[in-house]
């Protein structure tokens, strides 16, 4: 994690074993140790969550589908007055859903004709998008974004 107050420089000797890295107070920027990284793992059962863009442009999230959902995929987007619902049954091959194409495919087969709500989602530059899943089954759902910048 960034931090005020902090910087990093490195005492490295050519050809030798031992270099340092020192971690001074001095300066406004730098590289806080030792690093950390949260991962937000899914609660059993779960069927939200929230995808963030930290980017300067907007973002196309793709959702890809797994599992056993014999009546398709029913995704809303609450806030964003938007519905994804595709009939397309998901068994053994995943179910694609690509915001920035706005399609759907399975085993990169087109299957858009089973597409029966079209509101496909973009997460806003430095915004997010919560997503609820209603979907009957026993399958999940990846959602894949990235920060997107122009």
């Amino acid at each position: 994690m960034y931090g005020p107050g902090y910087f990093t420089e490195c005492d490295v000797t050519p050809n030798d074993s031992e270099s340092y890295l020192y971690l001074s107070t001095v300066g406004t920027l730098g590289l806080r140790y030792p690093l950390t990284y949260s991962v937000q793992k899914p609660t059993a059962g779960s069927n939200s969550c929230l995808v963030e863009n930290h980017g300067s442009s907007r973002a196309y999230p793709v959702f890809t589908c797994y599992g056993n959902m014999p009546d398709g995929v029913d995704i809303v987007f609450p806030g964003e007055n938007l519905w994804l619902r595709c009939t397309q049954p998901v068994y053994g091959e995943p179910l694609v859903l690509d915001s920035r194409s706005r399609t759907a495919t399975v085993g990169g087969l087109d299957v858009s004709r089973t597409l029966v709500s079209r509101g496909f989602p973009t997460v806003p530059p430095d915004g997010m998008v919560n997503c609820v899943l209603r979907t009957t089954g026993t399958g999940y759902v990846n959602v894949t974004v990235r920060d997107t910048y122009m």
